[in-house]
């Protein structure tokens, strides 16, 4: 599939679905089972996406038209993705690979999901980083 069509149809999956987890983008456009996206030193946001689907996703969080933002790991379990990871809910720099669980959004939805974490005291954010959307720039992919 090119890569434009893949963007498209990330695209329309995650604004139809909302708060999408990279478990069901990898069962839907392509699985890696040692693939992932980080978004910082050893912080693991999008585990399992094939390289092709990373780089897809990656793009499109670049281009402002897919945001990510914390979710609960249940919601990785309830669709079938269990790491044996620490799991961390701030964005920072890890010794160790650790897995910040992330879900996906259009912009719309994002909005209003940022919205709730600011009246939650920034519950996910180290108080140190003052872009709120710092989150949205994924750093590098690594895939098989």
């Amino acid at each position: 599939m090119r890569c434009e069509e893949l963007k498209r149809r990330i695209v329309k999956f995650v604004h139809q679905e909302r708060h999408v987890t990279s478990a069901r983008l990898a069962k839907t456009f392509g699985e890696d089972p040692n693939g992932s996206i980080t978004c910082a030193e050893n912080l693991v946001v999008a585990p399992g996406l094939s390289r092709e689907a990373g780089e897809a996703l990656i793009a499109l969080v670049a281009e402002g038209r897919v945001f990510w933002s914390p979710i609960c790991r249940t919601a990785y379990h309830l669709d079938g993705l269990f790491l044996d990871l620490p799991v961390s809910y701030v964005q920072r720099p890890c010794d160790a690979p650790t897995w910040l669980p992330a879900a996906f959004n259009s912009p719309k939805v994002h909005r209003r999901v940022m919205e709730a974490i600011r009246l939650m005291d920034g519950v996910g954010y180290d108080p140190s980083i003052t872009d709120p959307y710092q989150g949205t720039r994924f750093h590098k992919i690594h895939s098989n």
